[in-house]
């Protein structure tokens, strides 16, 4: 089953030129799985009286286009299964809706309208008490269904850890309220909210020219930041047509990854 959820493009998602914010666009995403999770039967009061959640743990993002304000964004997500603990998501964002096309719900049909991103997704089924990953029951993957089809090709196996040497840049960002979820850490979007403030002040700090929009970017979520880190430490280190970055607390690794523009 293919689950489908869209929205107008609010104002407090866009960037300084009304374009639409990575981060916005990785929460959409992140609302359509919760969505579709809910309709299967697992919805997030359920998960968390289970004591069980579902954690992101690699995430590859593709855009064409950020949409502006006052678009139609719709969201298409499904599950590709997985074995274990570990199991696979992927989503089609497109704009300009089909008339009469549902705000949410099953979706039997292609979606509709341009496609102006698509993502990949690795999640862990994870013990919320211990904080460890938990392999599932095969029927519990029986009830999201799974599709056979991919939004975009990625391995996740081959993506490389940066460990932050040689970095060019380093901020240290401040935490909110905001970015902590009911799992009890930094919610996975915060990540792009975190990567998006080091992209945007780096090149201030440096001298150096701004950053273009995000084209791709690899994530791995590393380790779990908790409410009581008050900063991260974000590192960047330039490449060609892009940039791989660390963001880490005084306990470690939270999450790395690269970019291109």
């Amino acid at each position: 089953m293919k689950y489908r959820l869209a929205q107008a493009v609010q104002y407090d998602d866009l960037d300084a030129g009304l374009h639409l914010r990575l981060a916005a666009l990785v929460r959409f995403c992140q609302e359509s799985a919760v969505r579709h999770s809910e309709h299967a039967g697992y919805s997030a009061e359920r998960l968390m009286a289970d004591g069980v959640a579902w954690v992101m743990h690699k995430l590859g993002v593709d855009v064409r286009r950020y949409p502006r304000r006052g678009e139609t964004l719709a969201v298409t997500t499904w599950s590709r299964g997985g074995q274990g603990f570990r199991a696979y998501r992927d989503f089609i964002l497109t704009a300009g809706d089909a008339p009469g096309a549902s705000a949410a719900g099953p979706q039997a049909a292609p979606p509709s309208g341009e496609v102006v991103a698509v993502a990949a997704s690795e999640w862990f089924f994870v013990d919320a008490v211990r904080s460890r990953p938990k392999r599932f029951q095969p029927q519990l993957l029986e009830e999201y269904t799974t599709e056979a089809d991919r939004a975009l090709t990625v391995d996740f196996e081959q993506w490389p850890a940066w460990d932050g040497a040689g970095a060019d840049f380093e901020l240290e960002i401040s935490t909110r309220r905001s970015d902590f979820d009911s799992n009890g850490h930094a919610n996975h979007a915060a990540y792009l909210d975190f990567l998006e403030t080091l992209l945007w002040r780096a090149p201030a700090v440096s001298g150096a020219d701004a950053f273009p929009p995000v084209r791709s970017a690899r994530l791995t979520f590393a380790g779990a930041t908790p409410p009581s880190a008050a900063a991260v430490a974000g590192k960047l280190r330039k490449t060609d047509g892009g940039a791989l970055f660390l963001i880490a607390h005084e306990a470690g690794p939270a999450c790395h990854g690269s970019v291109t523009f």
